[in-house]
């Protein structure tokens, strides 16, 4: 007798399929701890193959001089609203429109969320995101059948999620790192 197996992500879009919405937040609430321990893993292989002065400048050095009531306002609630809208569902559904497979649409939506950064704060920046990026476009992926609106709220969610864990948990247990 076969066991079937069952995928996380089977369970989770289960759940945005009954209930969108509260799956969708659901759902991303859990890919943002994924996509955080992507991003520490990334950052501590960075650490061991390339060296600190090749990182690159800090992207968000200039929020260490916002308060914390502004800086979850900016960097939580504010910038992933429009890094969703430009870094996932954009490249996602044009990628799918021009009939890519869903891995075709992560890896796009992960580069272009990747370079967005890098631009901005530098390779070791650029690579941790584009590995959070592809976390970000699979939770979008996930709950897109049940539309663009819970597709949006799941990438919403789970980078949202992630920036406050990263910005007011990890920066206050480690301090040297931010």
């Amino acid at each position: 007798m076969r066991v079937p197996i069952t995928v996380p992500t089977e369970h989770l879009r289960a759940r945005v399929c009954a209930r969108p919405v509260l799956g969708a937040i659901n759902s991303g609430l859990w890919l943002a701890v994924l996509s955080l321990a992507v991003s520490v893993l990334t950052l501590l292989f960075l650490s061991v193959v390339l060296p600190r002065e090749d990182w690159g400048p800090s992207a968000g050095s200039a929020l260490g001089t916002l308060s914390p009531g502004l800086l979850f306002f900016v960097a939580v609630l504010w910038v992933p609203v429009f890094e969703t809208l430009l870094g996932q569902v954009v490249p996602v559904e044009v990628a799918n429109r021009f009939g890519g497979s869903s891995l075709v649409c992560i890896i796009i939506s992960a580069a272009l969320f990747g370079v967005g950064h890098c631009v901005n704060g530098g390779l070791a920046h650029g690579v941790a995101t584009f590995s959070t990026g592809l976390v970000f476009a699979g939770s979008y992926l996930l709950a897109r059948p049940s539309g663009m609106f819970p597709a949006f709220l799941a990438a919403f969610t789970t980078h949202a999620a992630h920036n406050f864990m990263l910005l007011f948990v990890v920066a206050s247990l480690f301090p040297q790192w931010a």
